[in-house]
């Protein structure tokens, strides 16, 4: 008898990024048909006002709204302000972060630290705290600092530490950083997004004071 040819058995591929965005948008545009539209009212500033929030004439998205929302986003339309500047520079910093984890400049760096400051490990503490700090701070490094586990791990375990200190060496110093951004734009840009000012506005007002 001949051997059946097995099956091949097809594995759930996790869908891309914007496969997901698209879904949630086409979800969203299902959801305007059967959830009542309402808003808030707002003050001379912009403010909410509490307690008063009641329903408007719903707005149910059709084909070509869902077609057109990454666009109307991006630029925005007479209803809605565009993210075009955030947009563009979020791409740049992708860009930036591209170019850099591909000619792994930023692993050969933190690698040469520590062969630099070998025996004296716990001097890499605060040195790397700041640096990893420094990437939280300018373009919102967080995630990619998972790369450097296995770097970190055994030097601080040679130095007399745990695994957890050299997670938190990363973990902490990115947190810090991102929590007081510069020039991070996941959070400085979308801040200024939501003030309806350029992200550059408030560097170029510092400039031109001093």
């Amino acid at each position: 008898m001949q051997a059946q040819p097995e099956k091949k058995r097809h594995r759930f591929k996790m869908p891309s990024a914007f496969t997901i965005l698209f879904i949630i948008i086409i979800i969203i545009a299902v959801l305007s048909w059967f959830i009542p539209a309402g808003k808030y009212s707002t003050d001379s500033s912009g403010n909410l006002i509490a307690n008063t929030y009641h329903t408007v004439k719903s707005n149910p998205q059709g084909l070509w709204d869902v077609v057109m929302s990454p666009v109307y986003g991006m630029v925005g339309d007479k209803n809605t302000d565009g993210a075009i500047s955030v947009s563009l520079f979020i791409l740049v910093i992708g860009d930036f972060l591209g170019v850099v984890n591909k000619t792994k400049a930023l692993d050969a760096g933190i690698s040469s630290i520590v062969n630099r400051y070998k025996g004296r490990e716990k001097v890499l503490i605060p040195i790397l705290m700041t640096l990893f700090a420094l990437g939280g701070s300018t373009y919102g490094m967080a995630e990619e600092t998972v790369a450097f586990y296995p770097l970190l791990i055994p030097v601080m375990m040679a130095c007399g530490f745990d695994s957890i200190v050299a997670v938190a060496l990363a973990l902490v110093g990115t947190s810090v950083g991102n929590m007081a951004s510069t020039v991070n734009p996941f959070a400085t840009g979308v801040a200024s997004q939501t003030l309806g000012i350029s992200p550059g506005t408030a560097w170029s007002r510092g400039s031109s004071s001093s």
